[in-house]
């Protein structure tokens, strides 16, 4: 089963969700893959504590211009989508930074003027951590286009998936092309926003999308405590959930602690484990675990994300996965 997290904006929680979920299910399912699809600025390891270590290079596809053979006819300028080719007088010119590697110019071109040649955008890399295969996209510096090196993501998370029967997308923020390509033929997508009025607005926009895509969606309400001038009335999230059918699966209060465990450099996820272990029996903290008075400023999160746990567990056990690991994507493409 494929479960993504996403948002209509940053800064709502999305990653903190994501790792702390993949640390709960590996410790109860034994393995998960967590995927790091926010390619502009992937940072689950930080969070988890883990150094992934190269593992692919991501290429694109873009078009090279024989100018003996090309007669200069245009076809190629207006088959692409993306104004990636001008023609300038007789010659065609590429701005490689602005091709997205779709091949409709070759595929138009009648003289064969035009091949193809591999241009790296990015990279994989991959770890595995306490039961976590973490495989990470990082798109290169000033390169535009992030959708592909997402889709490469989604390739090696299929080759690898072996005996894991859940992965994890952590998703990049808003609604643009890199979202949907993460999001694309996964379970369940679970929307992370905030009470203000911005969350709330990008949350629309979050679902709207979910909903062109066929997707089945459910909301978790981080800092669903906090009130004032600037953030919407409670109401107004609430009433649009009910509106649109939404469940609620978890809100996560506002807490100093929380906030304070983040900027002091913990390991949340390590954290809201080691509580889950607490709760399952363990008497004693083991060797590197942290204190009592650590764990009890996180335990909210804990307590919310352990109700996200139980709802992921729930629909794994009772639903078949709609897309097979082994299927390929729809974009026959990088």
């Amino acid at each position: 089963m494929i479960v993504a997290i996403a948002s209509g904006k940053g800064g709502t929680g999305k990653t903190t969700v994501a790792t702390c979920l993949a640390r709960l299910l590996a410790r109860r399912l034994g393995a998960v893959q967590l995927l790091d699809c926010d390619v502009e600025a992937p940072n689950c390891h930080i969070l988890l504590q883990a150094q992934p270590v190269p593992h692919a290079e991501v290429q694109l596809p873009v078009p090279v211009v024989d100018s003996a053979t090309c007669n200069a006819c245009g076809a190629c300028v207006e088959a692409c989508q993306m104004n990636a080719l001008a023609k300038i007088r007789d010659r065609v010119f590429v701005a490689e930074e602005l091709c997205h590697g779709c091949g409709a110019c070759s595929d138009v071109c009648a003289e064969g003027a035009i091949t193809e040649r591999a241009r790296t955008i990015g990279r994989i890399a991959r770890v595995v951590d306490h039961g976590i295969e973490l495989i990470e996209g990082r798109l290169n510096v000033g390169q535009p286009a992030g959708a592909p090196v997402i889709r490469a993501v989604r390739r090696t998370s299929r080759e690898s998936a072996d005996d894991r029967n859940l992965t994890i997308i952590d998703s990049p923020p808003g609604t643009s092309c890199s979202m949907v390509a993460a999001v694309r033929e996964v379970d369940h997508l679970l929307l992370v926003t905030d009470p203000t009025p911005f969350g709330l607005h990008d949350l629309k926009l979050a679902d709207q999308t979910a909903t062109e895509l066929g997707l089945s969606r459910a909301v978790i309400v981080n800092r669903c405590d906090v009130t004032g001038p600037c953030h919407a009335k409670d109401g107004d999230l609430r009433d649009y959930c009910r509106r649109q059918s939404l469940e609620i699966v978890a809100e996560i209060p506002d807490r100093r602690g929380i906030a304070e465990a983040h900027a002091t450099g913990q390991c949340l996820p390590r954290l809201v484990a080691e509580l889950h272990s607490r709760g399952e029996g363990s008497a004693e903290n083991a060797p590197g675990e942290a204190d009592d008075a650590q764990k009890t400023a996180i335990a909210p999160l804990a307590q919310a994300m352990e109700a996200v746990a139980d709802w992921v567990v729930g629909r794994l056990q009772k639903e078949p996965s709609r897309w097979s690991a082994s299927s390929p994507e729809s974009e026959p493409r990088p």
